[in-house]
């Protein structure tokens, strides 16, 4: 049988994280929220941390019974909705997860052998799509 596509799941796979998620993440969610409070969305940063975690842990579960992985990008522009901001452009969203990811991709960390694996792949492959920057999902929060 020969092998046509190859695809990788970056955490725990290419990327591994050193550090522990929990505090990551409430630094993240912080950034987060000061930047949809800044686009003149009223909301209780606390309350919305607890919430927009539980959207998270929600789509996580999901994710198990359909094998599709949502995004944290749909989590927050739902989470929004609910709360009564149908309405917030997409820049402002981009923004709020530009500025939480720019704390969680901080985490991730090459494996030893990454470069290598995906250099022998390349080497094999009759097609390669490269990503300019690393994107990464946001894991659960039990990790």
């Amino acid at each position: 049988m020969k092998i046509t596509t190859v695809l990788f799941d970056l955490g725990s796979t290419l990327v591994y994280s050193k550090d522990p998620w929990l505090p990551i993440y409430e630094q993240a969610d912080r950034a987060m929220v000061g930047v949809l409070q800044r686009s003149g969305i009223s909301i209780d940063p606390a309350s919305f941390i607890t919430e927009f975690g539980g959207f998270i842990q929600s789509y996580y579960q999901k994710q198990y019974e359909n094998n599709i992985e949502p995004t944290s990008l749909a989590a927050l522009r739902n989470l929004l909705i609910q709360k009564g901001f149908p309405d917030v452009q997409d820049v402002v969203l981009q923004k709020a997860m530009e500025a939480m990811y720019a704390i969680t991709q901080k985490n991730w960390y090459l494996e030893e052998d990454a470069i290598e694996t995906l250099e022998v792949l390349k080497g094999r492959a009759t097609a390669w799509v490269s990503f300019p920057t690393l994107q990464t999902t946001r894991m659960s929060r039990d990790s």
